[in-house]
């Protein structure tokens, strides 16, 4: 909800104030860039790995909204600049190398480096400095390069029949997946031994219950509401 009023307040501004509404957002995004990095430094943690992290860090580093804020912005961007340039921006092959390397690279370090397990502060701190909205760019790249055209066989799979089924249930699979979440591990009657082996089938598990879940809200209550809403808009 926060996301969306403020999401809200700077799409307003940009109408008519460009540059207000552009500081704005280099501001909050600069921002939740130094209190991440500030949190880690302030915390004095030095875990990287994201399976050894303690449960009371995490509720500071990933559940606060200004620690979160940074990706929602990038993509608020991208939207921006897709309508604006109304997807026709022409780059040639050289470009798009440059651009698909600075993007991938990056999203493979990343996820590479969250399994090590390193006890240096500044590395930790310069790790939780990149890491979100280094990864927010890279896909946001991604995504604007699907719409435009250069995205290759990447687009042609993201383009595939079978997400637009799974389209249809984010919304849904969005609010249940904390319930399961919630469900699977803290209502748990033992502790759970928290390995790379246990958490490929308890993500799995994850997955296909948040999804069947979704698929069941979806045709009681969003299938309905929406059919009622284009019933009145039409008329």
């Amino acid at each position: 909800m926060q996301y969306f009023i403020i999401g809200y307040i700077i799409t307003a501004c940009s109408v008519s104030y460009f540059y207000l509404a552009a500081a704005i957002w280099s501001f909050l995004v600069i921002s939740s860039i130094i209190i991440n990095f500030y949190l880690v430094y302030a915390l004095n943690f030095s875990i990287i790995n994201s399976f050894l992290i303690p449960l009371s860090i995490k509720d500071v580093l990933y559940k606060l909204p200004w620690t979160r804020i940074g990706p929602y912005l990038v993509g608020m961007a991208v939207a921006y600049f897709l309508l604006q340039t109304k997807r026709k921006i022409h780059l040639n092959k050289i470009i798009l190398w440059i651009f698909w390397i600075l993007t991938t690279f990056p999203i493979i370090l990343i996820i590479w480096y969250s399994l090590v397990e390193s006890s240096v502060l500044e590395t930790a701190c310069l790790w939780s400095l990149i890491r979100v909205i280094t990864i927010a760019f890279s896909i946001g790249w991604i995504v604007w390069a699907s719409v435009t055209g250069y995205g290759g066989f990447i687009n042609t799979f993201l383009s595939h029949e079978i997400f637009v089924v799974v389209d249809r249930l984010t919304y849904c699979a969005y609010l249940i997946n904390p319930i399961i979440i919630f469900l699977s591990y803290f209502d748990a009657d033992k502790a759970i031994h928290n390995d790379m082996i246990f958490q490929l089938p308890t993500f799995l598990g994850v997955v296909i219950l948040t999804f069947f879940g979704a698929f069941i809200l979806y045709l009681m209550f969003e299938k309905p509401f929406r059919s009622l809403l284009e019933l009145l808009t039409t008329k």
